[in-house]
């Protein structure tokens, strides 16, 4: 992990020579969102605590030694780090069903039953890879696989879990998939631990008190396009 200028680090891992173009883009809000936390609108650097953008709510890590870092991507966009060896954060969340998590991230490695976002210490509500990385499923007491199209892979990708019973939605960027996730409501979240430590970049986790519909969520997977993809 190379070190430049001014403290800022590349999530590729890479050496660069010259200092990252910075996207001075900010990212549009969700409207109906209780919770956004997004990397653009965080300061680079350790990030022990991370805040929400709506109401300020923070993620913390367990151990200072052990945050995650906001660091710039290859193309400019900020990313908090993950790196796979001490870095989580947890915060409590009371959130009933129905409910929408939406998550913007990429692990650089994908183990079985790797978690991009998850519940602990109770009834699990988590979003990953089912137990041997074959499929992406939403797991809110049983397991609701994205459809075969959208591969367990280390791209970029817009998660979406609607934990609604056996109304529930888990997609994957444009495929989706409605069937039972099971009746389990949040009781924490957390991010950067699943069966292990894992090694992730989330650009954005967003939290909607209510299950999104299809229009929705077209809306929504367009905008997160536009502002972390630029398409």
């Amino acid at each position: 992990m190379a070190v430049l200028a001014k403290g800022i680090r590349t999530a590729a891992g890479k050496a660069d020579p010259a200092l990252p173009h910075i996207s001075m883009r900010l990212t549009s809000p969700v409207p109906g969102a209780v919770l956004y936390f997004s990397a653009e609108r965080s300061p680079v650097g350790p990030t022990p605590i991370w805040r929400d953008t709506v109401s300020g709510a923070e993620w913390k890590s367990n151990d200072a030694a052990g945050a995650p870092e906001i660091m710039v991507d290859s193309v400019g966009k900020k990313v908090l780090f993950f790196d796979g060896v001490d870095d989580m954060l947890t915060m409590p969340l009371a959130l009933s069903q129905p409910s929408t998590t939406i998550v913007v991230a990429r692990f650089r490695e994908v183990r079985d039953s790797s978690v991009v976002v998850s519940g602990a210490s109770g009834p699990v509500t988590s979003i990953g890879a089912n137990s041997a990385s074959t499929y992406w499923i939403l797991n809110a007491g049983k397991g609701l696989a994205a459809p075969g199209t959208a591969a367990v892979d280390t791209g970029t990708h817009i998660f979406m879990g609607v934990a609604n019973g056996a109304n529930s939605v888990m997609r994957v960027d444009t495929s989706e998939n409605t069937g039972d996730a099971g009746s389990n409501n949040r009781t924490l979240m957390r991010v950067g631990y699943g069966a292990g430590y894992e090694r992730l970049n989330v650009y954005a986790v967003i939290v909607l008190p209510y299950a999104a519909d299809k229009a929705e969520r077209d809306r929504i997977y367009a905008q997160l396009r536009t502002d972390y993809f630029g398409t």
